[in-house]
């Protein structure tokens, strides 16, 4: 996998994701909730999460992205809202202190050996029957808009240069549920019908993939794929 640089612009870019960007998990939460939200970046999405449930806290590895999060918390005047620099494979919280755990755009990045243990920690801080809430990319349902020679050129070589370190990696999406069952999260495609697995169906739409799921459980919620555009 690519290990991401962070500098000013990739901050910016990421302080433009907000509520939409979780909006397949909303449905999942409740307000006695306390949320995680792993590689939280500029805290934005955190943010949004946080309005609605009881305590949300980001944690992200990057100096930068911790410190526009902690400038954002203190703009928004949200008390139920924080943010820790900290190691998403070696989280700094007791077991089972969570309800909720959502990555956005972070699994994909991670090779096997790292993934295994950022799951393995989500699973630990998890109550049981705690939900695990997960979005990432797949280049097969990427949408250009307008359809520029400079644009699909850019892409193209973006998805080059990715695929050269791992073939699969730009299609996590479509293998999130496989990949989460796989490592002792149970999590079935479909729609938010929490309680009604049979007649879950999954509609392909898009390029970011979104899947909420339960922790070795029998019932999960549901996954929702996101359209997105690239302008």
């Amino acid at each position: 996998m690519q290990t991401t640089r962070y500098d000013g612009s990739v901050v910016e870019f990421q302080r433009k994701r907000g509520g939409d960007s979780a909006a397949f998990f909303v449905p999942f939460l409740t307000a006695d909730m306390a949320l995680l939200d792993a590689g939280c970046g500029p805290g934005t999405i955190t943010a949004a999460l946080a309005g609605i449930v009881g305590t949300a806290v980001g944690v992200d590895l990057e100096p930068n992205a911790v410190a526009s999060a902690d400038r954002l918390a203190a703009r928004s005047g949200l008390t139920n809202l924080s943010f820790v620099e900290a190691d998403m494979t070696a989280l700094p919280f007791s077991d089972g202190v969570f309800d909720a755990v959502f990555f956005h755009a972070v699994l994909y990045h991670q090779s096997p050996a790292s993934l295994t243990r950022t799951l393995a920690e989500a699973r630990r801080v998890l109550r049981p029957g705690g939900l695990l809430g997960t979005r990432d990319a797949d280049v097969g349902g990427n949408i250009l808009h307008p359809e520029l020679d400079g644009v699909r050129l850019a892409l193209d070589l973006w998805q080059r240069w990715y695929e050269h370190d791992d073939p699969a990696a730009l299609r996590f999406g479509r293998r999130q549920s496989s990949i989460l069952r796989a490592h002792g999260v149970h999590a079935d495609l479909g729609r938010c019908k929490l309680r009604q697995p049979q007649r879950r169906r999954s509609k392909p739409r898009g390029g970011g993939r979104g899947c909420a799921a339960q922790p070795s459980r029998p019932r999960a919620a549901a996954c929702e794929q996101g359209a997105r555009r690239r302008r």
